[in-house]
């Protein structure tokens, strides 16, 4: 999978509820298409049913002892290796499959994962190298109705209120993109430098574009709420987006001496951003944004809405562009 298609599930207060990732096991061309071929499923069935074989044999089971398993790795990292594995080895070109949480079981990791619109558990070693995956839902593959009955699907819009969120472009364009997202997410920053820079060239400088932003911080980037935080204080100053791209940017040395250097760097009264940041002013602001973002069925970094069409990960251009196309025509 071109690793930027993929998208973080939260677990924010077990928010896990994980959502987006709820595509259609159908191939559709829409916001929400995240597919998975038939032969796709049988050769995870099959490939992962050797992998749990070995899996018994070198761990003795998952409950098997340290011995079987050598250079652990973090649970992020394995699960991050599980992702990238199942994506680029067992999936159609162009689905992605999506983090939703892990966690240590019974002498390896457990992954919950989506693709499409189902939830798989998976587990891997905890050297990141054997990976077992199962739950394909078979009954619901064989249900699937044919290509004949099948009809297109007008993709649903949501009401997304923008409130007072940050705003990129003419603040009456025809479309808007609502932007969930998270400065460490790896994803966001991938949609940061390859996608976005097309978006405004194209539309946003354009003035047939505006782009809102809405903070929602996964509960296991240590440094997403602090930045987002920041980025309100540096709203204030009236450099909501210049401070954006700077953190985006710096996004692998995200701190708080950072933050300050940023504020500096861009010209801001330093002694004004630091009281901000120190009294957690706008606390509330940015798990107001989560809050919001949970309710309307984001569970993960970066989700859209463009026009309140829902579209989840770090999408490529042309999936953008598609939808604000087909908006602009109307």
């Amino acid at each position: 999978m071109p690793e930027e298609k993929s998208h973080e599930h939260t677990q924010h207060h077990e928010h896990e509820h994980h959502h987006e990732h709820k595509e259609h096991h159908t191939e559709h061309k829409g916001s929400e298409g995240i597919t998975l071929k038939k032969s796709d499923a049988w050769k995870i069935a099959t490939a992962l049913a050797v992998l749990l074989l070995i899996i018994s044999i070198f761990t003795g089971g998952f409950r098997g002892n340290k011995e079987g398993i050598t250079g652990v790795v973090s649970a992020d990292k394995a699960a991050q290796s599980a992702l990238n594995y199942i994506s680029n080895n067992l999936l159609q070109p162009g689905t992605s499959a999506a983090l939703k949480n892990v966690s240590e079981s019974s002498g390896v990791y457990s992954i919950g994962i989506s693709i499409g619109d189902q939830d798989y558990t998976s587990y891997i070693t905890k050297d990141g190298k054997l990976l077992f995956a199962g739950g394909i839902d078979m009954a619901q593959e064989a249900e699937k109705p044919t290509a004949q009955s099948e009809t297109p699907q007008q993709p649903q819009k949501l009401n997304i209120d923008v409130d007072d969120g940050p705003v990129l472009g003419n603040k009456n364009a025809p479309v808007t993109i609502v932007e969930f997202s998270d400065f460490q997410c790896p994803y966001c920053g991938r949609f940061f430098t390859q996608t976005l820079p097309s978006i405004k060239k194209d539309y946003i400088d354009t003035g047939k574009v505006k782009l809102v932003f809405k903070d929602f911080p996964l509960s296991f980037h240590p440094n997403a709420e602090p930045a987002a935080e920041a980025a309100e204080c540096a709203n204030e100053q009236g450099k909501y987006w210049e401070y954006h791209d700077k953190l985006f940017e710096n996004q692998d040395s995200l701190s708080s001496e950072l933050y300050i250097k940023l504020a500096g760097d861009l010209g801001l009264d330093v002694d004004k951003f630091k009281t901000c940041i120190e009294t957690s002013k706008y606390k509330q602001e940015v798990e107001d944004d989560f809050n919001y973002g949970q309710s309307v069925g984001v569970s993960g970094t970066p989700t859209f809405f463009i026009n309140g069409i829902k579209l989840v990960g770090a999408q490529p251009y042309e999936a953008f562009k598609q939808i604000i196309d087909a908006e602009l025509a109307k």
